[in-house]
C-alpha cells in the first residue's frame, strides 16, 4: 500500500474519532443543562398550569398529584438518560477501562503460571 493512502485512512479514523468524542461531550453539555434547569424548577416547586373547570379547592390536590407525578418522571427519565449517556462514554471511549482491566487479569493469570 501507498504510504500516502495509509496516512489518508489514519486522517479520516482520527476525524470519525473526533467527530464522535465530539459527540459524546455535546451529549453530556446537554444532560447537565437539562439536569440543572429541572433541579432549579425542582427546588422552587414551579407549578404546572392545570384547570380543571373552575373547582379552586380540587386544584390543590390535584397540583399535588400532578407535581408527584411530574417529580417521578423526572428523575425516571435522568435516570435513563444518565444511563444512556454512560453507555455513549464507553462506546466513544472504546470502553478502555475494560481492555486494561482484562489485559490487568491476563497478566496476573499468567505470572501465576
Amino acid at each position: 500500500m501507498d504510504n500516502s493512502y495509509k496516512d489518508q485512512l489514519r486522517l479520516e479514523a482520527a476525524k470519525k474519532r473526533v467527530k464522535a468524542i465530539k459527540g459524546f461531550y455535546r451529549h453530556l453539555r446537554i444532560f447537565l443543562t437539562v439536569t440543572i434547569v429541572l433541579a432549579v424548577l425542582y427546588v422552587f416547586q414551579v407549578e404546572p398550569i392545570v384547570h380543571i373547570g373552575e373547582a379552586v379547592v380540587e386544584r390543590e390536590a390535584i397540583n399535588k398529584e400532578v407535581m408527584r407525578w411530574i417529580d417521578l418522571n423526572l428523575l425516571v427519565n435522568l435516570a435513563i438518560w444518565a444511563i444512556i449517556l454512560l453507555v455513549h462514554g464507553l462506546v466513544v471511549f472504546n470502553f478502555r477501562f475494560i481492555r486494561d482491566w482484562e489485559e490487568r487479569q491476563l497478566q496476573k493469570y499468567l505470572e501465576e503460571e
